[in-house]
């Protein structure tokens, strides 16, 4: 049984989308073993702090070193800051969808792993960050028709 920060792999992180409103995710995330969290408001940014998070605690290793227009290491934030989410909770609300996404590898510049739809009950390998994209964008299609159903019944 898990418990404990030190029993939680590096690379686990729980996504909670608020909306995917124009195909673009927001909502909150946390890293399951560090208990950083970060809002973002496009599915960059969740990229974004994702992949430094990871990069902070050198867990999974990256297999490259990413390329810029500078020809030097993409530049990191300041990780010493705090964060807006800090202390607050990740709640469930209607419309949304958690997901526990495990980064296993950093292989050919994008991640591999699995992910864990927490409402369907489903869990998925992924090979790539599209793929993973793709995956959380199912996830909420499938669950926008089953509210405009139940909100039909409602009237």
């Amino acid at each position: 049984m898990l418990t404990g920060q030190q029993k939680r792999p590096k690379g686990e992180y729980v996504i909670r989308l608020a909306s995917l409103g124009n195909r673009i995710f927001s909502g909150i995330g946390r890293n399951a073993y560090s208990g950083e969290s970060f809002c973002f408001s496009s599915t960059w940014e969740m990229v974004k702090a994702m992949e430094e998070n990871m990069d902070g605690a050198r867990f999974p290793q990256n297999t490259i070193v990413l390329r810029s227009w500078e020809g030097k290491r993409m530049e990191k934030r300041n990780r010493d800051k705090k964060t807006e989410t800090e202390g607050k909770k990740i709640v469930s609300f209607p419309g949304g969808a958690t997901f526990v996404i495990r980064v296993q590898y950093r292989q050919n510049a994008s991640w591999q792993g699995s992910i864990q739809w927490l409402e369907g009950r489903q869990t998925l390998r992924y090979r790539g960050v599209l793929e993973l994209l793709k995956l959380m964008e199912d996830a909420v299609e499938k669950i926008e028709p089953l509210e405009k159903e139940q909100a039909q019944t409602w009237k």
